[in-house]
């Protein structure tokens, strides 16, 4: 079965007791392909992603045709908006993954995203981590949809 497949039928992850549209979880990933904007030429873009995290079904993406930088709390609610708007709200709750709000270094250190953060650091591509603020205002945000907000997926229940 597909993840699409997965996703449409509604359905309880056996392995991690989650149904579908439990909880939904965005990630980052940064994608090395040279991208043209404007008259400038990026090495490479950063993509995020919303994903139901028991189908694995990528519901929602897009990529941010700029140079690397923190992500901000208006680029992450506007995507999930535009999820939501699509696929309905999670019935438990949104995670943002940290290789959304990791520094470049600490991409490197992380096991998840370390290949990320070593080619960031080979091509000299800095970026700080997420602010405390856009934090605040993505919980609150998520906390106004009345579902749980969660920075790591760790703290997701399974059964």
């Amino acid at each position: 079965m597909t993840p699409r497949d997965a996703f449409v039928s509604g359905g309880r992850n056996p392995q991690s007791g989650l149904r579908v549209q439990d909880w939904y979880a965005m990630g980052c990933v940064f994608c090395p392909q040279p991208v043209q904007k404007e008259d400038e030429i990026l090495i490479g873009f950063r993509m995020l992603s919303i994903v139901d995290i028991a189908s694995g079904y990528i519901m929602h993406f897009d990529h941010l045709p700029c140079a690397p930088s923190a992500v901000d709390s208006a680029t992450v609610i506007k995507l999930l908006s535009d999820a939501i708007k699509i696929h309905g709200a999670p019935r438990q709750g949104i995670v943002i993954s940290h290789s959304v709000w990791l520094s470049s270094t600490e991409l490197a250190l992380d096991e998840d995203t370390a290949t990320q953060g070593e080619f960031l650091q080979r091509y000299d591509i800095q970026f700080g981590p997420m602010t405390h603020e856009d934090k605040v205002r993505i919980r609150d945000w998520i906390l106004s949809l009345g579902v749980r907000c969660e920075f790591n997926a760790d703290n997701i229940p399974v059964e």
